[in-house]
């Protein structure tokens, strides 16, 4: 049931980011994909605009992350790293998608 419900919330989720992109016109692909805090959360919200997010639970955060970049076939969602952003997955309940060159 787990699973059934994690891959709705993965497809959703992939689903309204590529909607946005189109929205905003840029390639679905470049979103930035991470798991955050509440604190990140609110902090990127402040930064980035459009942000999307989806709340996750601790133990389903690094799977839920894996799923989301294989449907987007993005290789930037592994790729980055920001310090700034840097929690364990135990403390992480959101997961967060930002575009980085669109700054509010």
């Amino acid at each position: 049931m787990l699973d059934q419900l994690s891959d709705k919330s993965v497809r959703t989720f992939v689903y309204e980011l590529k909607n946005c992109a189109i929205e905003y016109g840029f390639k679905a692909e470049s979103w930035i994909i991470k798991m955050a805090t509440a604190l990140d959360k609110k902090n990127m919200e402040k930064l980035f605009y459009p942000m999307l997010f989806i709340p996750v639970l601790p133990e389903t955060s690094i799977e839920m992350l894996q799923l989301v970049s294989v449907r987007l076939k993005s290789e930037s969602v592994n790729e980055h790293h920001d310090t700034a952003f840097e929690t364990s997955s135990l403390n992480c309940r959101f997961l967060v998608a930002y575009h980085p060159d669109r700054k509010v």
